[in-house]
């Protein structure tokens, strides 16, 4: 086969609209020998030839060598993984109990907002303001209480600690205001829940009864608040008068002292809420739930086994890609075996048997022993896949036979 030369073709014809490719096949001839033989194609019908078989070998073997050369370079993160994978499986572990905690944590929380919010009285700020004004009371009672100990004669280290835990004595006492408030509340929700009560509310039945008034538990408290504001009084009155020699003093620290009392009683009125209270709860148990489970999952052994499997892999699996390049190689030099020596082995592999076309089947690489020569066309043009209606002559040799189609 004589091919012309010519320059490279582009993609369309400019007068013709033709592809190059059909350009190209125009152009191309096949010159007709005085008794032309045509292509030798060769049927796969199970039988290898020894060149095949021992070049497959070859391929195996560049798979195989490149796996064990994979398995080498990842032996030390294989190594470094296997170290850590106990206290990883321990880390994981407590991971899982910690995520499970933190849904829990999450979906009271989310159920407690959504039930509870409509019967919130107490704005988000209130705390801050509660908790300054807690402080400033302590700061007050404590520093009246400080002096007059220190001008009765009191060391000043003794006198602090007395001082201190005296305004604590006060404004505690004064946080039954808080009580007084939370009963209030209980009274407004147990009446609304008279008609409205569902069963969604049925986790937080106990904030729509009243508490309990009794003397011997409600009415204690109050009593005993009562008890500890009177001796405070009467202990700075006394106290302040001996010091300054004046009753005027002492009755002016004792009225300090009880509005101190009585302020802190305030205070905690404004700032009571138990519905409020309950959704700090379910928050605070969130954001505990929440902090675990990201300590949890920070643990350095998790993520040290991790890297050392995704590093092992990789380079397992590079190594396999390398060894299926190297075996593909091989099997192309087989290839090339086949295409310098088409007398023994033919010019490709021909499609099923009877189905009459010319050309090659992209089938199994491994070659079969039959053969089937087809000789060209009488007007010696090459036709891509068209039909033959009768083969020119058909040879079949034995296994690993040689020599050109007859």
């Amino acid at each position: 086969m004589n091919l012309p030369r010519f320059g490279w073709p582009r993609s369309k014809h400019a007068r013709t609209g033709t592809s190059w490719v059909e350009r190209l096949t125009a152009r191309l001839r096949i010159d007709v020998a005085d008794d032309p033989k045509g292509a030798t194609l060769r049927h796969d019908d199970g039988a290898v030839y020894d060149v095949a078989t021992e070049f497959n070998a070859y391929a195996d073997e560049q798979v195989h060598i490149w796996r064990a050369t994979g398995t080498e370079a990842s032996r030390s993160a294989r190594i470094r993984a296997a170290e850590v994978s106990a206290r990883a499986d321990a880390a994981r572990s407590w991971v899982e109990v910690a995520a499970g905690r933190r849904d829990e944590a999450t979906r009271a929380k989310s159920h407690a907002d959504r039930h509870l919010l409509p019967f919130q009285r107490r704005t988000p700020k209130a705390r801050r303001r509660y908790v300054g004004v807690w402080y400033t009371l302590l700061l007050g009672d404590a520093a009246g209480i400080l002096s007059a100990a220190v001008l009765f004669g009191e060391l000043p280290i003794l006198a602090a600690g007395q001082a201190i835990s005296t305004a604590v004595a006060a404004v505690t006492a004064g946080s039954i205001g808080a009580d007084v408030r939370e009963l209030r509340l209980a009274r407004d929700r147990a009446k609304w829940a008279e008609d409205h009560f569902t069963p969604e509310l049925a986790p937080y039945r106990r904030l729509f009864v009243v508490p309990d008034t009794g003397r011997d538990t409600y009415g204690l408290m109050l009593r005993g608040a009562g008890v500890v504001a009177i001796a405070i009084v009467v202990a700075i009155l006394t106290l302040r008068t001996v010091a300054d020699d004046s009753i005027v003093g002492g009755v002016m620290y004792a009225g300090l002292a009880l509005g101190t009392a009585v302020a802190s009683a305030i205070s905690s009125w404004v700032y009571a809420d138990d519905v409020a209270d309950l959704l700090d709860v379910y928050t605070d148990r969130e954001l505990v739930a929440i902090g675990q489970f990201q300590q949890a999952a920070a643990d350095p052994s998790i993520a040290e086994h991790d890297a050392a499997e995704v590093a092992a892999a990789s380079i397992e699996a590079e190594h396999q890609q390398r060894g299926a390049a190297a075996a593909a190689h091989i099997r192309g030099l087989l290839f090339g075996i086949y295409r310098r020596f088409p007398a023994i082995f033919g010019h490709g592999v021909a499609g099923p048997r009877g189905d009459g076309r010319r050309g090659f089947h992209n089938g199994s690489p491994g070659p079969g022993v039959g053969f089937e020569s087809l000789a060209p066309t009488s007007v010696g043009r090459a036709r891509i896949g068209r039909r033959v209606a009768r083969p020119a002559a058909r040879n079949v040799y034995g296994q690993g036979g040689g020599g050109a189609a007859q």
